[in-house]
């Protein structure tokens, strides 16, 4: 009988190596170190939905196209226009991170749309959640 052996992340098991940098930066230093995989890629996903495509300097391609829509209506076509950017933009920046679920809650009095986003990092057992708002 065959045992599925997952794949695991070196890093993890030593805690004195950082992975990442925390957002926000606020730490009693400059940065605050990061030390779990799970929120490196957490905190590189709003790293890269915060960042618009041509902010980032000798990087113009990096930074997601969220913001263009901002400002049009929400209705069914700007859902299916955002579902199509974030399954795009995740494929080609972050293959390793497969979206399950989008949820979409929008609060008119405020004019914000919020994204949350249910993803999995293929074969390492990671599930995590994202809030983006609008």
């Amino acid at each position: 009988m065959a045992i599925i052996v997952r794949n695991r992340f070196p890093v993890d098991s030593q805690a004195q190596k950082a992975v990442g940098v925390d957002i926000p930066f606020n730490g009693p230093a400059v940065f605050k170190s990061n030390y779990l995989t799970r929120e490196a890629i957490k905190n590189n996903l709003i790293n890269f939905f915060s960042t618009t495509p041509g902010e980032r300097v000798f990087n113009p391609f990096f930074g997601s196209k969220l913001k263009s829509i901002v400002f049009q209506g929400l209705n069914d076509v700007t859902r299916e226009n955002i579902s199509f950017i974030l399954n795009d933009e995740l494929k080609n920046i972050f293959p390793f991170v497969q979206v399950q679920d989008i949820n979409y809650v929008p609060n008119e009095d405020f004019n914000e749309l919020t994204i949350t986003i249910t993803y999995q990092v293929a074969n390492f057992g990671i599930n995590d959640t994202l809030e983006i708002t609008l």
